[in-house]
């Protein structure tokens, strides 16, 4: 499932068309790129990705990244016969506000999701079901560079995992 979110990211890059995506000799083992085109209801740039933590044919992805009414997408998606992931099944639906979402776009084991922003630096932190941020941490004072980019979390049977 990881390899499948690291290998869609590329996809839904909408400034880079989808032959300027390469996969080093090291990983053309275990990922493709293939172009899936723009994912309806989803307002551009896109930013954060990942996996609807309750169902592998879902993905939530970042919509209006960077400005103050961001939001998070689910998007239902199809698989092939191999179980990759082919295109769209449908429209995005807004999930929950993500004012300025940057490129990250966590979960932990326990549902809590984690958004970077850009231009604010913070941290925004969700409870499970919430529809706008529960938490939201100023990275400034913590020293943390003035644009994250993203964040992710080592998910369990992994060493750091946490």
């Amino acid at each position: 499932m990881r390899h499948a979110l690291h290998s869609l990211l590329p996809f839904l890059q909408t400034a880079l068309p989808a032959s300027a995506q390469s996969v080093g000799n090291d990983f053309s083992g275990d990922y493709n790129v293939t172009s899936l085109g723009t994912p309806v209801g989803v307002p551009a740039p896109l930013g954060g990705i990942n996996f609807d933590p309750n169902g592998p044919n879902t993905i939530w992805v970042g919509g209006a990244a960077n400005q103050p009414g961001a939001e998070v997408y689910a998007l239902p998606v199809t698989r092939g016969a191999n179980g990759r992931i082919t295109g769209f099944a449908g429209p995005g639906t807004s999930i929950f506000t993500a004012p300025r979402i940057d490129g990250g776009l966590a979960i932990d084991d326990d549902e809590v999701v984690f958004v970077t922003t850009f231009t604010d630096n913070r941290l925004l932190q969700y409870r499970p079901g919430s529809t706008s941020p529960d938490k939201e941490i100023e990275l400034t004072p913590l020293r943390i560079a003035a644009s994250p980019g993203t964040c992710h979390i080592v998910p369990s049977g992994i060493a750091g995992a946490g």
